[in-house]
Parts: C-alpha cells; structure tokens; sequence
C-alpha cells in the first residue's frame, strides 16, 4: 500500500473549488429560491384577498338562505297553493256552500311572466243575504288555491229574497319549469 502524502493536497486548488462552490449555491438560490418566495408572496396575498371575498360571500348566502326559510315558513299555503293546480269543480263545490245556482266561465291560463300563470274566472250565483258572500269570500282564505277577488262586483236584488252577484276572480298557478324552480 502507497502511503497518502498528506503534502501532495494543493490548498490553493481547494480553496478554489470550494470558493466556486459556494458561488454556484448562491447563485442557484438567486435564481430559483428567491423568485419563488416572490410569487409565493403574492399567492399568499391573492389567497386572502380569495378568502375574504369567499367568506363575505357565504355569509350573504346564509344571511339570504336564512331569510328565504323564514318567507317560506311564513308563506307555506301561499306555496303549497301555487303548487297546486286549480280545478274549475273544486271551486264550484266550494261555492256552492256560499251561494245557489252558480255558475263559472273560466279563461285560458294566461302568462304572467317568468313563474307564473293565471286564469281568470267569472262567477255568478244567488245568495240570501250579502253576509252570506262576505263570509265566502273571507273563508277563501283556506280554499286550496291561490285566488284574488277582482273588480267589479255586481250585486242585484232579485225577486224575493234572495240577491244575485256576480264577479270575476284570477287564480294563479306555477308553471312546471322541469323541476329548476322548486319552492318547498
């Protein structure tokens, strides 16, 4: 075995390679490190002003969602009537416990914008006593459909004691949008 002269390592070229070393690590992390911690900065930056706008507007949502189950809970027959659809008998029977020789002449449903439709109806009947129709009309209200009582109503004495009446009432339905517009 040769005996290593610890003489015959050149300092000078050690050093030199070890100088160079340390040049190329500084260098390489100038180039690749440092511009990453830039953009890494402006991510971070990006990131919380993302975070905030997500938040704001979950909050909104909720805030929103919180106030739609409330007119939803409030507004639960008004809905459930809307989804009901109207049948000309069904309110006939209805009436016919308000008034006596009734009848309804229905339109065609008519488009009232994006959700809904309507449908106009004439009804005419005889009644004892205008009591009689005041009470129909405000038990409407628990009637399965949703019906707003229009203008004119015309009230006539008939011979003897009963009165006839006519008036014209609108009902109004949702229209069936494939199940995209669902209420409950």
């Amino acid at each position: 075995m040769k005996k290593i002269d610890s003489y015959a390592i050149d300092v000078n070229k050690a050093l030199i390679f070890t100088i160079v070393s340390i040049v190329i690590t500084v260098i390489s992390i100038a180039l690749f490190i440092v511009p990453t911690m830039e953009q890494f900065k402006v991510s971070k930056i990006t990131n919380r002003h993302a975070t905030k706008r997500f938040l704001d507007t979950k909050q909104y949502y909720e805030q929103r969602l919180e106030e739609l189950q409330v007119l939803k809970s409030r507004n639960k027959k008004a809905i459930e009537a809307l989804h009901k659809g109207f049948i000309e008998e069904d309110l006939q029977k209805y009436m016919n416990n308000y008034l006596s020789n009734i009848s309804l002449s229905a339109t065609d449903l008519e488009n009232r914008g994006a959700y809904f439709y309507s449908r106009d109806i004439n009804i005419s009947g005889e009644f004892p006593s205008p009591e009689k129709f005041f009470e129909s009309v405000k038990n409407l209200n628990a009637y399965g459909n949703l019906i707003n009582i229009e203008f004119p109503i015309v009230m006539q004495s008939k011979e003897g004691h009963n009165l006839t009446i006519s008036f014209p009432l609108r009902t109004y339905t949702l229209k069936d949008l494939n199940g995209t517009f669902n209420l409950q």
